[in-house]
Order: structure tokens, then C-alpha cells, then sequence
């Protein structure tokens, strides 16, 4: 993990200044990165007859570094708080094929505040210069989506999902449209898929879904509210009828009720690297500790939320996830069963806290599992 090098008097010389400007426009991810202070003049130098605010742009992105420290500052009450060194990070590489054209970077602060975090991670959502309307169109919708669905799940503390600071769902003039979340690299690792999830890691997936599911299945009225009609690709022509979010959920809602099984919000692309497993060995005393790593995993990345059924999320996060010669039909079962167990317990914990009317989903479940 990279950490600051907090320096007084940084030495600067012509030729470490022109090196510093070029990995600043490069976003350089050079073993050894620079740290920038908001208040140097290396950085984005203005002059002073333009009589404007100076703004570092972070990465060469639309956010700049001063609108993120306001942000931060505004949102854990520090409104004394000096302007720290940074360092900048990116977390991805984006190409044709990713949909959502998401810049994703770390940045890490020097500041001495324990109220503050020492780093989080940047969520910018950005066009392509190549990118046709209809791609620029479909990047803005799943990226609001997820801000929409995040939105959602962060006022339901038993979902396990990183901690949000800030949500920006629209672009202006002044910052693209950004998430500003919790890092969690210090204390978790997310998954690799080439070397698959364990079947006890599937078990966890597997209940974190289940209570995803199940606050879905409860909150119906909630999501339908949130979730968008974020549209596919004209050349999904193959797709017509499910491109709109509406036809979807209706060809869903029939289907399921043939088979007694509710609709609910699926997570889409329940992939090894959406997930982030705690690590045991490491020690975090910081009072900014998400609790939900204390349930052992953290599920992020939900550009591809939609309606759907519960086995769209279970067959994907199994068949992608878990190793050939764990998946054998003893495994699967008793993944099942845990899983509707799981999904089962969540649905009466709510159920406690509502109407009677909402018993028919129980009956509901209990049928779609003979």
C-alpha cells in the first residue's frame, strides 16, 4: 500500500519538474510516486491575473483535488481542517469493452486527523472520446444506477457494502459524476477469478446475497423507485424486449410467478473481484473500521443491478467463482439449502418489523423450495 511521504521542504529542480508534470498527465503508477501538496504551485500553476480559484485536477480527471477536500471536510465536521499532501493512485485500466467507463483511483492523505480516512477510493465516471452517443448514453445510465442502488443500500447497515461518502450522480461544469467510498485494501483482498473462491467462501457470498435478496424482496417499493431504465446497446438487437427496464421486470414478474418465486433486485455480475475478504492477520483499531468486514466479505461494483430472479445471482456466483472440482452435485446442494436458509431467516427478521400482509412472501419461498 502506498503511504505519503510528508516532506516540509520538497527540493525542485527543473528537471523533477518537468518529470512530476508528465506522470501528473500520465497518472503515473511509478513504484515510487511523487506526493503533491494542494498547495504547491508544481501542480496545474495559474495566472494570477485570472483572478480564479487555482484547482488541481486529480489524474487529469474533471474532480478537482480542492471540490474532493471540501467534500471531505463537510462531511466528518472538520471545517478547521488544513489542506493535506495527497497521492494518487488508479485502480484500473477501462478499454472498449467495459460498459460502465469508470476511472477508479486511490488517493491517500497526509493529514494527522483520526477523524479523517487515511485514503479512499474515487469512482469517476467519464466518457470516451471514441465512444458513439449511444455508448456515452449507456456508461451515464449503469453509473447513476449504482450511485442510485448504493444510495439505497447505505440506509440498510446489514448489507455488506463498503461505507459511502459521497455521491455525485449527475455531471456539471464544475466535477464529473463521482463515488467517494472506503478504501478497504489495508484490511481485505477482493478475489481473483483464476484461482476461484473456496466452497466456504461461497457460503459467505452466498449469505450476504440472501440478505441482498431478501431486503429486496421486503422493500419492493423502495427499488422500484431507484432503479432507472438504463438501455442496452442498439446492436443487442436480440434483446429488444428486456432493453428497457420496465419490459424486464414485467417478463420477469410473469416467469417467477409460474414458480411462486418473487421478483427481487439481483446484483448481476457477482464476479471474484467484486468481492472483498477480510483478512484476519491484519489489526485495525481506526474508529472509521467498517463493521460489515467483521461478516467476512464486502460485495461492491453494482453498475449491473436490475430485476431479476435469485437464481441469476446464485448460478452466476457459483459456475463463475468456484473451482471445477469443488462443484460437484453433494457441494451444490448443500450450498442451495444454506443459501434458502439464509434467505429464509432474513425474510421473518422483517417480517417481525411489518405488516402481517407481508406472510405471503414466506409462503411463497417455503412452495419455491419443494
Amino acid at each position: 500500500m502506498l503511504r505519503p511521504h510528508l516532506s516540509s521542504n520538497p527540493i525542485v529542480n527543473d528537471e523533477n519538474f518537468i518529470i512530476n508534470q508528465q506522470q501528473i498527465k500520465n497518472c503515473s503508477r511509478s513504484p515510487q510516486p511523487s506526493i503533491l501538496s494542494a498547495n504547491s504551485d508544481i501542480v496545474s500553476p495559474i495566472l494570477e491575473e485570472q483572478q480564479e480559484p487555482r484547482r488541481h485536477w486529480i489524474c487529469g480527471t474533471q474532480v478537482s483535488f480542492e471540490w474532493l477536500f471540501q467534500r471531505l471536510i463537510e462531511k466528518f465536521k472538520c471545517p478547521n481542517e488544513p489542506e493535506p499532501q495527497w497521492i494518487v493512485e488508479r485502480l484500473n485500466d477501462t478499454n472498449e469493452k467495459d460498459l460502465d467507463r469508470t476511472c477508479v483511483l486511490k488517493i491517500t492523505f497526509g493529514w494527522e486527523n483520526q477523524k479523517l480516512p487515511t485514503s479512499v477510493v474515487l469512482k469517476i465516471s467519464e466518457a470516451n472520446e471514441d465512444d458513439s452517443p449511444e455508448q456515452s448514453k449507456l456508461g451515464s445510465d449503469l453509473f447513476r444506477r449504482e450511485c442510485q442502488v448504493y444510495e439505497w443500500l447505505s440506509k440498510h447497515k446489514k448489507i455488506a457494502i463498503p461505507r459511502i461518502f459521497v455521491i455525485k450522480k449527475k455531471w456539471s461544469k464544475s466535477c464529473s459524476a463521482l463515488l467517494l467510498m472506503e478504501d478497504l485494501s489495508d484490511r481485505a483482498r477482493t478475489g481473483k477469478i483464476t484461482e476461484g473462491i473456496s466452497a466456504e467462501g461461497i457460503r459467505g457470498i452466498l449469505r450476504i446475497l440472501a440478505q441482498f435478496h431478501a431486503l429486496s424482496m421486503i422493500k419492493k417499493d423502495e427499488w422500484l423507485k431507484i432503479v432507472g431504465d438504463a438501455e442496452l446497446p442498439q446492436y443487442f438487437y436480440l434483446l429488444e424486449m428486456l432493453t428497457q427496464n420496465n419490459n424486464l421486470q414485467r417478463y420477469i414478474t410473469n416467469n417467477g410467478a409460474q414458480f411462486g418465486i418473487p421478483e427481487c433486485l439481483v446484483h448481476g455480475n457477482p464476479i471474484a473481484s467484486h468481492f472483498f475478504f477480510y483478512l484476519n492477520n491484519k489489526q485495525n483499531t481506526h474508529e472509521l473500521l467498517n463493521t460489515n468486514l467483521e461478516k467476512g466479505i464486502v460485495l461492491i461494483d453494482w453498475t449491473q443491478t436490475h430485476c431479476g430472479c435469485i437464481g441469476e445471482d446464485l448460478a452466476k456466483c457459483i459456475c463463475w467463482n468456484m473451482p471445477t472440482k469443488e462443484r460437484n452435485e453433494t457441494q451444490l446442494v448443500k450450498l442451495l439449502q444454506y443459501y434458502h436458509y439464509q434467505l429464509l431467516k432474513n425474510c421473518l427478521v422483517s417480517h417481525t418489523k411489518m405488516s402481517g400482509g407481508r406472510v405471503r412472501l414466506h409462503s411463497q419461498l417455503c412452495d419455491s423450495a419443494k
